[in-house]
């Protein structure tokens, strides 16, 4: 546990907490069992790498993922990246190798059993893992990430999945019906008006705008709203009549000469009809 430095914070800056404890409970039931150290071994440098790891295998990798994590900001990816494979070949070589694998990280040197091609040879074993050791938010560990209920857990996240299934099942099997259903309304709609509902648009007798706005009505009762102060007020009056939908957008007047714009700028709030 001290070589792999576990702890329960990131190591950087506030030291935020992580959660590396079940690795640490791993190592001490392998104690306990008694694992043999070959497997021992394998298990926490490549237990993800197996033919079909299980959970605790896939846990006992965790060795090499008790590294520090940074999360300041303005952080380059690529070179914490570096930095995380770098801290892997030292940690594997001080815990497994009693090997100090530092200066030939720079250097080749007269005294050192270890290379600088013989470094970077076993670099490349660590320089597949897809993680940066950039914390982003208010993340406890970096991906990839493993995901570990209890069995109580476990039985209760089965029947939430359950829950899940069956209701995407009946939505689905409502949305196949909306159609049909949807006609059938719209027609008991119609068949008791007695008659088809007839459509007309109420002209305005009259609009006026508060501020100033130039205004124009067209022929389909469009609104123009030309040069003037934004934003702006304006009040239509219209024959008495049952008002059962509206449609809002005006439209802009600009340059000169005045032209025509096609879109609606800003918000159009409809208040006080009666």
């Amino acid at each position: 546990l001290d070589m792999a430095r576990f702890a329960d914070s990131n190591g950087y800056q506030t030291d935020s907490s992580r959660s590396m404890w079940p690795w640490r409970d791993w190592v001490i039931t392998a104690f306990n069992k008694n694992m043999p150290f070959d497997q021992f071994t394998i298990e926490q440098l490549a237990g993800d790498l197996l033919p079909n790891p299980s959970r605790d295998q896939r846990v006992a990798s965790g060795f090499n993922r008790n590294h520090r994590l940074n999360g300041e900001g303005g952080l380059i990816q690529a070179e914490w990246f570096v930095e995380t494979v770098i801290d892997r070949v030292e940690t594997t070589g001080s815990t497994w190798m009693a090997l100090t694998l530092n200066c030939c990280r720079c250097h080749d040197h007269k005294y050192d059993p270890v290379s600088q091609k013989e470094f970077y040879s076993l670099y490349a074993y660590f320089n597949s893992v897809e993680e940066s050791g950039i914390l982003e938010g208010d993340a406890r560990n970096t991906p990839p990430l493993l995901k570990l209920p209890t069995p109580e857990q476990e039985k209760n996240l089965a029947h939430l999945k359950d829950d899940v299934t069956k209701s995407a099942e009946a939505v689905k099997a409502a949305e196949a019906q909306l159609a049909t259903g949807q006609a059938a309304w719209e027609a008991g709609v119609v068949a008791s008006l007695g008659e088809p509902p007839t459509w007309s648009a109420a002209r305005p007798i009259a609009v006026v705008a508060a501020n100033g706005s130039q205004l124009t009505l067209d022929e389909d009762n469009t609104l123009f709203a030309g040069n003037g102060p934004q934003p702006d007020t304006t009040r239509d009056h219209r024959p008495a009549s049952r008002v059962v939908a509206r449609r809002p957008p005006a439209q802009q007047r600009t340059g000169s000469p005045p032209k025509w714009e096609s879109h609606c700028l800003g918000n159009h709030v409809g208040t006080g009809q009666r």
